[in-house]
């Protein structure tokens, strides 16, 4: 299947001021909930605004729960693609999909909460960068019920990417761009390791990039896995390279 055949051809005459994009693989239990959260804080936004869910070949129904869920929303759509490819890919199918002048990504159970999207968008014009990045690490920020090995491995690695990239999250999904600026990178990564690719060719490109703080709070009983790794070994691979690369 197309990466992009699901859900209605976007109007190319149309800009709205944002898009937000929320990659999602097998969140039938949560996708619902989630969007009955998101859609009204979109909607009551002063500014047009578009959501693309991008589904990474889910197999449990999250499709379909969306569609059904978004069927009364016009500024909405599902687009996807089977079968499942990784964050990294889908993600940047749906920076392809956007059609805003502003771009948010963020994790389809908003665990950044419903929000993060303004907050972002608000920090992208007021700055002028065109980057930003949400960052627990940040005075103001903070992890919450996140599991101390999560905890301790994502500190971990965001400690180590600090020490070659401008910003205190590198790891994370949940940023704001200006789409002309993240459209000009070339990106290929198909893993979460493309979130350190975009920063890196960022900063060689000479793109203004920012940080607020933001919350990232897991919901109660969630434990998760041991990071993969195949993640680990990634981030590791992009950090040498670009210790590597920098003077």
């Amino acid at each position: 299947m197309d990466a992009l055949a699901d859900g209605p051809s976007p109007t190319p005459a149309s800009e709205p001021e944002l898009t937000v994009v929320c990659p999602m693989f097998n969140e039938a239990d949560g996708i619902v909930a989630a969007l009955d959260r998101l859609v009204p804080a979109l909607q009551a936004l002063s500014l047009d605004r578009e959501l693309v869910l991008v589904d990474d070949g889910s197999t449990d129904g999250s499709g379909d729960l969306a569609r059904a869920r978004l069927a009364s929303v016009p500024w909405a759509r599902v687009v996807g693609h089977t079968p499942n490819r990784g964050r990294g890919f889908a993600l940047r199918q749906g920076l392809a999909a956007a059609r805003g002048r502003f771009v948010v990504t963020t994790e389809a159970d908003l665990t950044w909460g419903a929000d993060v999207p303004a907050r972002l968008h608000a920090a992208l014009v007021r700055s002028g960068a065109d980057v930003v990045v949400a960052s627990p690490y940040r005075a103001g920020g903070g992890l919450f019920n996140v599991p101390l090995h999560r905890r301790l491995g994502s500190q971990g690695m965001n400690l180590l990417l600090g020490t070659v990239l401008p910003v205190t999250m590198s790891t994370g999904m949940t940023r704001g761009y200006r789409r002309e600026a993240v459209r000009s990178l070339t990106l290929t990564a198909d893993g979460k390791d493309l979130h350190v690719e975009i920063l890196a060719r960022a900063v060689d490109a000479g793109l203004r990039i920012e940080e607020i703080p933001c919350r990232l709070t897991w919901p109660p009983g969630r434990r998760g896995r041991m990071p993969d790794a195949r993640m680990v070994a990634r981030h590791l691979l992009a950090f040498s390279r670009l210790a590597w690369d920098r003077p």
